[in-house]
């Protein structure tokens, strides 16, 4: 960004918040599920306890990662507390906030769930409520009369959401359906998360993961760049956009990137000698392999005509669709490879099943029943098996546009993956069609698009 460090540059580091952030960090040693899920719902019991009988003031957000789980976890605080009859701590016998719950939970709340949890000082707040239920209870926990609110993780980045005096986070692996695996929680997810408390934040986390969350809370884990594996679509869309024409200009515009920064610091993290800065004080020689590297892959796959002689950069119709649809440049050389003329619906599906944003998508054991029912529904024909991946990302298209209704967690957070990649790869498609002039073939295309969009 070329601030200078001494004028008009700004850290905002935890010694500027009012009142310092205190942490704790629990790790689970069981390993089965059903035990491990039970005791985070006690350990979440106990912390509740603690910070709200210390001061009737004070109030505790717990981030989860599903909407199932925001009920889950409220209903067994709830359950608890009525077991161990300290449910009065939550909300006092004839209390003003008593008054105004129960009578929101009769006349205003539309949510069942949040009905039942209501009264007895305890939210949720998901994606699956209604927009006036949310609104509802950021206003009462806001105003002090919800002690215990449960939200889903993603909510962290509503700037509607109040914040409390701890926050809770149960557990840090979710499942990333772009990987195909469950995984740890991002930085940046966690630190958005511990912004919403002004008082303590809590992880509970697995035992063989405390290190890297003490590590990364208190700033000891440098946050390398992978802009590298993205380079070349990045490249393209400079290239749309304008802002580079050739590679001279492309050269100056990686200076200021994150990746330079990190290159700079830390060049044998980025394939480079420690001693390369000594040769080449500003990397240029590196940068410029890494743009010739990119430039010459989208030349490539049809994105962009690049002369490697004067350096010059020119946009092709690929390169537009790829760039204003946010495709990668594998799935476009995908498509424009692949597609023919007399293709049916079947070989549509087939195609969109083969895009390169599906290739962590994985069959599981545990799901192949529940596509081979799915199979049997869905109005489209599927000529490969269910053990392969394509086959899976096909039933779970149409399964959406059949509007099959699914059980597994897993399977349904694929199902969302892949139905919002279709949002771009579906027209992306149909460009590309029209671009080949071939009307029957789009007619089909567009056909597959409007039944996604239903």
């Amino acid at each position: 960004m070329r601030v200078h460090n001494e004028k008009g540059f700004f850290r905002f580091e935890n010694s500027y918040r009012v009142f310092p952030l205190a942490q704790q960090y629990v790790g689970i040693t069981v390993k089965n599920p059903f035990q491990r899920f039970q005791l985070m719902n006690d350990i979440c019991y106990e912390k509740v306890m603690e910070v709200v009988a210390g001061n009737k003031h004070h109030q505790v957000l717990i981030f989860v990662h599903s909407w199932k789980e925001t009920r889950n976890t409220a209903c067994a605080i709830r359950d608890t507390a009525l077991a161990n009859a300290t449910l009065g701590i939550f909300l006092k016998e004839d209390s003003e906030s008593g008054e105004i719950l129960n009578q929101h939970a009769t006349e205003l709340v539309k949510s069942n769930d949040l009905k039942d949890l209501l009264p007895y000082g305890v939210a949720i707040h998901d994606e699956e409520m209604d927009s006036a239920d949310l609104q509802l209870v950021e206003k009462l926990f806001a105003d002090g009369h919800i002690k215990v609110l449960i939200s889903t993780a993603t909510h962290a980045w509503n700037v509607n959401l109040p914040q409390a005096h701890t926050v809770i986070i149960k557990g840090t692996e979710i499942y990333n359906p772009e990987k195909g695996a469950w995984t740890e929680l991002s930085p940046l997810d966690v630190m958005q998360m511990m912004r919403h408390a002004y008082g303590e934040g809590i992880i509970i986390t697995k035992h063989r993961e405390l290190m890297y969350y003490l590590s990364l809370m208190y700033e000891h884990l440098p946050i390398e760049s992978q802009f590298v594996s993205k380079l070349a679509d990045h490249l393209n869309a400079e290239i749309v956009l304008g802002t580079v024409k050739n590679s001279k200009e492309a050269i100056k515009w990686l200076a200021y990137t994150y990746l330079y920064v990190r290159m700079m610091r830390n060049p044998t993290r980025y394939g480079l000698s420690h001693d390369a800065r000594t040769r080449d004080s500003l990397l240029v020689d590196r940068r410029a392999d890494l743009v010739h590297s990119a430039a010459t892959i989208l030349d490539k796959n049809n994105l962009v005509k690049y002369d490697r002689e004067s350096g010059d950069f020119q946009v092709t119709d690929l390169g537009r669709i790829a760039s204003y649809y946010y495709i990668t440049y594998g799935t476009i050389a995908t498509y424009n490879e692949h597609l023919k003329l007399t293709m049916s619906d079947i070989d549509l599906c087939k195609l969109f099943s083969l895009s390169e944003e599906f290739k962590c998508v994985k069959v599981r054991q545990d799901e192949k029943m529940e596509l081979a029912n799915l199979l049997d529904r869905i109005p489209i024909p599927i000529k490969e098996g269910l053990e392969e991946p394509s086959a899976k990302i096909n039933v779970l298209l149409q399964a959406y546009i059949s509007e099959l209704k699914l059980q597994g967690l897993s399977l349904t957070s694929d199902m969302v993956f892949i139905t919002q990649s279709a949002e771009r790869l579906m027209p992306a498609l149909l460009e590309i069609v029209l671009k080949k002039g071939w009307a029957q073939l789009a007619e089909k295309t567009m056909n597959l698009c409007k039944m996604r969009s239903r």
